[in-house]
């Protein structure tokens, strides 16, 4: 699977007192970057949004390696490690902008529920399957 990069600069409000990166923000990042992917697939965000399925996080795995400051520049960095019938696993590096500083790094799984929050299938699963290889 392609990496899916999406950059961000950091604003105040990402900072705590000192204007390094909140921890929690990471994730945030992170799930604006998945997304910007989802987006990016030809019919698959709209699918999801006309079904009324959701995409909630069921697990996250992640670690914090350097901090980032106010006013720097990331870019988040992604992949889809699997995608399975009800769920998917994404894993996503933290960088700073034009360097190899490694910021932060999170496996996090997220499920395909439909509005009563049950599991159900994604649309479109084997489509998607092939789209992804």
């Amino acid at each position: 699977m392609k990496t899916f990069e999406h950059p961000f600069r950091i604003y105040y409000e990402d900072t705590d007192a000192g204007g390094v990166v909140y921890h929690p923000n990471y994730l945030n990042f992170m799930a604006r970057t998945r997304t910007e992917w989802l987006r990016s697939l030809p019919n698959f965000f709209e699918n999801l949004r006309a079904q009324k399925i959701l995409t909630p996080v069921k697990a996250v795995e992640i670690e914090y390696h350097a901090p980032a400051f106010l006013d720097d520049e990331i870019i988040v960095r992604m992949y889809l490690k699997s995608f399975k019938p009800v769920s998917a696993l994404f894993f996503h590096e933290v960088y700073r902008y034009n360097t190899d500083i490694l910021l932060c790094t999170a496996t996090i799984k997220i499920a395909c529920v439909d509005q009563d929050l049950k599991l159900c299938r994604w649309p479109d699963y084997n489509a998607m399957l092939e789209l992804l290889k």
